[in-house]
């Protein structure tokens, strides 16, 4: 459900960051998820930052987390997941790899 939905609904619904047991519990629905379909690491990357559409694995996965919307569940992993996003700063080492 969309946060607009669990208004409508009057459901109250998380939001703001992540706590342990939340992230806790969407990385145990992803590796739940890659089990039951018989994924690797890679396609499961493929799923999460596919531009198609993904037949309900977004939802699949927010249901592990009834108190979160799809969508904050989905950028939540999108962030989590990024392998860009704990790169770091640039070294010399990096700078001379670039050059080449």
């Amino acid at each position: 459900m969309s946060v607009k939905q669990f208004g409508d609904a009057g459901i109250s619904c998380r939001k703001g960051p992540f706590t342990r047991e939340e992230v806790g519990q969407v990385h145990a629905a992803l590796g739940m998820y890659k089990k039951e379909n018989d994924l690797d690491a890679e396609q499961l990357d493929d799923l999460i930052y596919s531009s198609q559409p993904t037949n309900g694995f977004w939802s699949h996965i927010a249901c592990a987390m009834p108190q979160r919307g799809v969508k904050s569940v989905f950028y939540h992993i999108w962030r989590a997941c990024d392998p860009l996003a704990k790169a770091g700063k640039w070294g010399a080492a990096g700078d001379e790899q670039l050059h080449r």
